[in-house]
């Protein structure tokens, strides 16, 4: 079992898996957890329970190990699994092509697929970039939303109401394969629920971007965005 905490990141807010005792996957998240301590010590963070205890089957998955295909692998997996639905929340949203691709042919099947990431980003490069992907998403029926400020530096990742992937890992290809990272997945319906219901509530507050409204975007950010788009590979 483990236990889910929602923690304060500067001035604004993260998600983090914070305890773990099911002997299967405590080796692994002990890693994790005391990577995610060292910086909250570093940061003068402080973690606010949420109170969940979740059930044991919680997988740990590393990133960038002698693999380094074993994330985007992942991900990739888990989209074409998807029957239903899938939720993402990440602070930076840059997916491969290979995703980008996964996630338009998921929602061409009828999955829905709802995208959360913030209106301001603490990287703006990032951001620029990221609203040349928009389109094509878009295009094929997914739906994504801009969270306000504070700058939200949650990561979640749901599959159809049971599947949880929580971690460190961002969508964006150097945190796909060249940081360390740590991330736990999680086949719980308990707990699924419980995230859907955070993201649900962060997606209310936050504003849908439309088709319409990447066209409304002015000629020059135009410019600056497909300038930003090619250091996609390096960001």
């Amino acid at each position: 079992m483990a236990r889910v905490d929602r923690g304060v990141v500067g001035e604004g807010e993260d998600l983090l898996v914070d305890r773990a005792v099911e002997p299967a996957a405590v080796a692994l998240l002990e890693v994790g957890a005391t990577a995610a301590a060292d910086e909250q010590r570093v940061a003068g963070e402080r973690p606010l329970r949420l109170g969940l205890d979740i059930g044991d089957a919680a997988v740990g998955v590393p990133g960038r190990g002698a693999d380094l295909e074993v994330m985007p692998a992942a991900f990739f997996a888990a989209i074409n699994a998807a029957r239903e639905e899938i939720l993402i929340a990440t602070p930076y949203f840059l997916p491969t092509p290979v995703l980008v691709a996964s996630l338009r042919l998921a929602s061409i099947r009828g999955v829905k697929v709802r995208i959360l990431t913030p209106a301001q980003n603490n990287i703006p490069l990032v951001s620029w970039a990221a609203q040349t992907l928009y389109p094509q998403l878009l295009q094929t029926g997914c739906r994504i939303f801009e969270s306000p400020p504070p700058f939200d530096h949650t990561k979640l990742f749901l599959i159809d109401g049971v599947w949880s992937f929580i971690g460190s890992t961002n969508w964006d290809p150097r945190s796909l394969r060249l940081n360390f990272e740590f991330n736990v997945a999680f086949y719980d319906r308990a707990l699924a629920t419980r995230l859907r219901e955070l993201f649900q509530q962060k997606r209310s507050q936050s504003r849908e971007v439309t088709r319409e409204s990447l066209e409304a975007i002015p000629t020059l950010q135009k410019l600056r965005n497909g300038f930003a788009r090619l250091f996609i590979p390096l960001l």
